[in-house]
């Protein structure tokens, strides 16, 4: 997956890039506000960009959707697993508020899930293997 993107900083040896988000209205525009929002990304700056710049970035379309799934899938199949889980255990028990229960253990299985997702992206920032990179600097300023 290609985009491009702004440098709009740079703070040590990481830029900060905004990139336009892909279009879901087959690039028309007009008929949503939408896609005029971009998004920014941290990302390492091996290729000595500046501000200004227009850069090329560059991703395994496989590692964005593992991460993608790990990002969003993985708290929902645990808030999912919670509430399931929950009213499982506590209907058959006699406890009135099963469902109200069986919320709250799904919600306390999500948040446990994205402390589980924040460990492993700081394990992922610690190793020197990007799913994005800036792989050519098409502009200069």
């Amino acid at each position: 997956m290609d985009q491009i993107g702004f440098v709009k900083s740079i703070t040590g040896n990481k830029v900060e890039v905004e990139v336009t988000r892909i279009s879901g209205c087959g690039e028309n525009c007009g008929s949503c506000s939408g896609c005029d929002m971009g998004h920014s990304l941290l990302l390492k700056n091996n290729i000595n960009a500046k501000v200004g710049d227009k850069v090329l970035i560059t991703g395994e379309t496989k590692d964005i959707l593992k991460y993608t799934i790990l990002v969003y899938i993985f708290p929902l199949a645990s808030l999912i697993l919670g509430i399931v889980a929950g009213s499982q255990y506590l209907k058959p028990r006699g406890v009135e508020n099963h469902e109200l229960f069986g919320f709250g253990l799904g919600i306390i299985l999500m948040a446990i899930s994205y402390f589980i997702v924040r460990k492993y992206d700081d394990k992922l920032e610690s190793k020197d293997d990007d799913a994005i990179k800036i792989t050519e600097i098409l502009e200069q300023e």
